[in-house]
């Protein structure tokens, strides 16, 4: 027990970082704000969509006339932008007693708040992006990847319309295996066309172990291999299907995954209990609105996270501080502008209540 002259005459041992006892891993956001960003242009994003096949065409014989009669097969989805603030506020007082401080401050008060509304920001839209999008959310998952169960129309078309618009769900109340995996990830797929499978599984961290266990004695020579060099690895910018050595990271954050039909399947801590995603990332975007007004942010924070990275591109644009009139402080914000779209929903699937 210390006397209290020496804790009195003796200064505390800070670390000078900040542990991250909050954020989990968003590594669906983490793809969705680097390898899967395009720009926004126009007013509303417009997707033209094939709403069936021409029928005129067909067999004929000698001087037979054909069906000439024309088509109009084209509808489109619209989609609106959205938005998203993290506020930034620094209390003047708070700021002046730090930057003082000399050799007694352990952090940045400013960059400390900075990180702070980073990880707040995409903690929160970690969740949001496996949302339904109610109000003014991005849309999410559970929009996107859906057969009307929680949203009865998509893109301003009714589900209901056209088989197209319904991705595939498997709700039956049972546990996972690896045929009902397999079975999901073939009813979104074009047989024979890479373009048009799956080329992402997420899941919960309890469906993702047992699926590893699951794959038994196929996986023997790879634990092996794995105690030695580690698992192959998904991270926000690896090329879509792809499993990534550890080493091709060249140091980057990265995520450990299992190959199922050659795809990379990941656990995500966002991702809702009980759910297996198919994402064909082909089919996905988030459509980001810049503005030239603010400016590009690093994400980079001084926090010790193990939450995952999101890379400088991505959508993600900074307010400077401001002065505040009637108050002695600063306020800035973090801003994302911008849309989640599924292309093409019949190309997506889910499980859902599995254990």
């Amino acid at each position: 027990m210390l006397s209290e002259t020496v804790t009195t005459i003796t200064q505390n041992d800070v670390l000078p970082t900040i542990v991250n006892q909050v954020s989990n891993s968003t590594v669906w956001l983490a793809r969705l704000f680097n390898a899967l960003v395009s720009n926004w242009k126009g007013a509303n994003f417009r997707v033209p969509v094939r709403i069936q096949k021409k029928t005129n065409g067909g067999s004929f014989a000698g001087m037979a006339p054909w069906d000439t009669s024309a088509s109009n097969n084209v509808r489109y989805m619209e989609h609106t932008v959205q938005a998203y603030a993290e506020p930034v506020v620094i209390p003047g007082i708070q700021k002046a007693i730090n930057s003082q401080a000399g050799d007694n401050q352990v952090l940045s008060y400013v960059a400390e708040k900075m990180d702070d509304a980073r990880e707040a920001m995409r903690d929160n839209l970690g969740d949001m992006f496996y949302g339904v999008g109610v109000g003014d959310d991005f849309d999410g998952l559970e929009v996107a990847v859906d057969d009307g169960t929680n949203s009865t129309s998509y893109g301003g078309i009714t589900r209901a319309s056209y088989s197209w618009m319904t991705s595939t769900i498997d709700s039956t109340s049972t546990a996972i295996t690896l045929a009902l995996a397999f079975a999901n990830f073939d009813a979104v797929s074009a047989a024979g066309d890479a373009d048009e499978a799956p080329t992402l599984g997420l899941t919960t961290k309890s469906l993702w172990r047992t699926l590893e266990t699951a794959l038994g004695s196929q996986l023997q020579a790879h634990y092996m291999s794995t105690s030695i060099q580690g698992y192959n690895k998904v991270s926000g910018g690896s090329p879509k299907g792809d499993l990534v050595p550890v080493a091709e990271l060249k140091g980057a954050a990265g995520f450990n995954a299992i190959s199922l039909r050659g795809r990379p399947v990941v656990a995500d801590d966002k991702c809702p209990s009980g759910k297996f995603y198919w994402l064909n990332e082909n089919k996905l975007t988030f459509r980001s609105l810049k503005d030239s007004t603010l400016r590009q942010t690093s994400t980079n924070p001084q926090v010790d996270d193990t939450s995952g990275e999101i890379p400088q591109s991505s959508p993600i644009q900074f307010r400077d501080m401001m002065n505040s009139i009637n108050q002695h402080g600063e306020i800035g914000a973090f801003l994302v502008f911008g849309q989640f779209v599924n292309k093409a929903p019949r190309r997506q699937g889910k499980l859902i209540n599995k254990t």
